[in-house]
């Protein structure tokens, strides 16, 4: 994960993620969090699977003491 721009280890205790559709239904199976093996502690980084074009977006929502970022994530590989 990247804060202020730069690579680093997040602390997993607390980091709050949500993924959902525009329709408000759970896309949390998409979306995959991912920790260090040899330090469980720490995250560092969020896997997305696009699932060869199953969704087309995805309302992303990560928290962590206080701090809030939201993220739309917009699937290249979806066709109507």
């Amino acid at each position: 994960m990247q804060v202020d721009g730069v690579s680093a280890l997040v602390p997993y205790a607390g980091l709050e993620v949500t993924a959902t559709f525009d329709d408000g239904a759970d896309a949390s199976e998409f979306v995959r969090l991912n920790r260090i093996w040899n330090n469980l502690d720490y995250a560092n980084l969020i896997d997305v699977n696009k699932a060869g074009g199953a969704w087309e977006f995805i309302n992303l929502t990560v928290s962590l003491h206080g701090n809030v970022v939201e993220l739309l994530l917009i699937n290249d590989l979806f066709e109507q």
